[in-house]
């Protein structure tokens, strides 16, 4: 007798006790689809040699991935991103558009390995879960973000900001040129502004309740001014992309066609400003990433992800700091001058002086040509299935079969078995049911994941 108990409570601790591993994972077994997306930073991918630690990787979706669209709920409510332990990564859906297959994800991930591949796992296909886009969660403030906005509101609204500290944009215009209006973006949509030739007039946000705050960066201290940026016209004139009062610190294009990093310098006896300058010319028409650091007494100027220069150069002259401007994006922040021509995407505003391959690898995650990301196919996370009769009702997860091609084979109630392609679509079905004259798959079927299908049984 005793060996007989110890034999069922060795089986119930095989077979019975779901595996550490599982439970580990957090995840429901609702979840029907999965892709692998694969991070790259060897010399074949971004090419970055250090590791990055809690960094917001763009994961783009599009025509390639249409079985996501296909097979998710809403706006991406459904969509999960989760390491290969099974432990969630923050999220934010930027763009949703099922229509035209497209989407600009960010996803928060807490170490991205340096000359290295990685993976983690994409689900989607659960038509009760709910949303969980949150540009907090992945743009924190505990990691120095303090303003993000990706402009993807419509033309006339505030920009939101992405952070926890909400600092919203807020749409003006000056000589009815009109406010930033809507135009395709580097990372789904950007905004236009129509600033004239002499730039004396247009469109641009102001961020109320940012003179004095977390944005008002200590001179001398540590920040990183990022943005997107496309001008239409270089013509000798200067060109504010985000600043705020000329004498304290401003991402622009100089009146020698320049762009420009620079913080005016308020020490005693030596008034002027400290500019690290890279030419513009040539650059009409096209997405350039253009990003400031300030490092203490260092400045440098990066320019799609490398850096442009570090030599300062110090032009004398103003009155001493001034740090009552509130920050303006597209015009200069303390008064109605140098209005942008051009579009402007993906402003990001941090109170750390971001590395340099920090910077290279965001060029690599978020530029057209994006070299850090990769998506792998499809596969069936978990073939769940209801089957309903008069005499039963039953969930069942599938096991995968690898003959004659990767199948999930899931049981039904009864005799028989219906199986599943790596996809979710149903390749064939043996089913005998005791007393039923029908029976229902939720789950997936041909070319549509997520939607119920119907049968008689044989």
């Amino acid at each position: 007798m005793n060996l007989w108990i110890r034999f069922l409570a060795l089986f119930a601790i095989l077979f019975m006790i779901p595996s550490a591993s599982r439970a580990q994972t957090g995840f429901p077994e609702k979840w029907a689809f999965k892709r692998a997306i694969t991070l790259n930073t060897t010399a074949a991918g971004a090419n970055v040699v250090s590791d990055q630690s809690r960094f917001p990787v763009l994961i783009r979706l599009g025509a390639s991935e249409s079985d996501v669209f296909a097979g998710s709920r809403g706006r991406g409510r459904d969509i999960r991103f989760a390491k290969n332990s099974g432990a969630l990564l923050g999220h934010q859906i930027e763009r949703w558009d099922s229509a035209a297959a497209q989407a600009a994800i960010w996803v928060l991930v807490d170490t991205v390995k340096g000359n290295a591949t990685q993976t983690l796992q994409m689900y989607w296909g659960n038509a009760d879960a709910a949303e969980s886009s949150n540009g907090a969660a992945v743009f924190e403030t505990s990691n120095g973000y303090q303003a993000v906005w990706h402009f993807n509101e419509a033309a006339g609204d505030s920009a939101r900001d992405a952070t926890g500290n909400g600092f919203s944009a807020a749409p003006k215009d000056l000589l009815g040129l009109g406010n930033p209006a809507d135009a395709a973006g580097m990372i789904g949509k950007a905004k236009a502004y129509a600033g004239n030739a002499n730039g004396t007039g247009g469109g641009y946000y102001l961020v109320p309740g940012s003179a004095g705050g977390k944005l008002d960066f200590p001179m001398g201290s540590s920040y990183t001014l990022s943005a997107w940026a496309s001008t239409d016209i270089v013509n000798k004139q200067f060109r504010a992309i985000v600043t705020t009062h000329d004498q304290q610190y401003a991402l622009d294009m100089t009146a020698g066609d320049m762009w420009e990093f620079n913080e005016y310098d308020n020490a005693s006896g030596k008034w002027g400003w400290q500019d690290v300058l890279s030419p513009a010319a040539g650059h009409e028409g096209k997405w350039k990433h253009i990003v400031g650091v300030r490092d203490g007494a260092k400045e440098y100027l990066y320019i799609d992800g490398a850096l442009a220069n570090a030599v300062i150069k110090t032009n004398a002259g103003g009155t001493g700091a001034h740090l009552s401007a509130p920050v303006c994006i597209g015009k200069r922040g303390d008064n109605l001058s140098r209005f942008w021509a051009g579009k402007i995407d993906e402003v990001e505003m941090a109170s750390v002086a971001r590395s340099a391959d920090w910077i290279k690898l965001s060029y690599a995650s978020q530029a057209a040509a994006q070299t850090l990301v990769s998506i792998g196919p499809a596969s069936a996370a978990a073939v769940r299935m209801r089957v309903r009769s008069p005499k039963a009702q039953a969930a069942f997860s599938g096991a995968a079969e690898s003959t004659p091609s990767p199948f999930f084979r899931a049981p039904g109630w009864g005799h028989g078995w219906d199986y599943f392609d790596m996809t979710g679509r149903i390749r064939a079905m043996r089913y005998r049911a005791q007393a039923a004259t029908a029976e229902s798959q939720t789950g997936s079927g041909p070319g549509k994941p997520g939607q119920a299908w119907k049968w008689n049984r044989p």
